[in-house]
């Protein structure tokens, strides 16, 4: 995945526009799920959670999206039809294009999973289970 060069400094935590948020899905071959879209566009607070969204602009450090998405697919063996989203210590929470999410420990694939991110985000997030 080759990322886009600029001259121009953009601060990779704002928050993403529509326009920002195609750019992404189209580097990332990914289309993201509407849910996803609106987590990314208010903010992607994760309230509580002891960790921290991706960041959909290169030059975000280890939340980078394209190397966390590199990185999870060309070493980790995790399938391009999953997309991390949340990168800790080696584990990954990763979404579908269909919304659902499943985490991955730095062993493998586990059985834990939600059939929807807001089923995820209320679970993990809000009700820190």
């Amino acid at each position: 995945m080759t990322l886009p060069k600029s001259n121009t400094a953009v601060d990779p935590f704002r928050i993403p526009t529509e326009a920002d948020i195609e750019a992404a899905e189209k580097l990332l071959s990914f289309v993201f799920p509407a849910s996803y879209r609106s987590f990314l566009l208010s903010g992607s607070s994760l309230e509580n959670a002891v960790f921290d969204a991706a960041v959909i602009f290169p030059g975000s450090g280890w939340l980078d999206i394209f190397e966390m998405a590199d990185h999870a697919w060309n070493n980790d063996g995790i399938s391009k039809k999953w997309l991390p989203f949340i990168y800790d210590n080696g584990n990954y929470f990763l979404i579908s294009e269909l919304g659902e999410v499943k985490f991955w420990d730095h062993n493998g694939a586990t059985n834990e999973k939600w059939s929807t991110f807001q089923a995820w985000f209320q679970q993990v997030c809000i009700d820190e289970k």
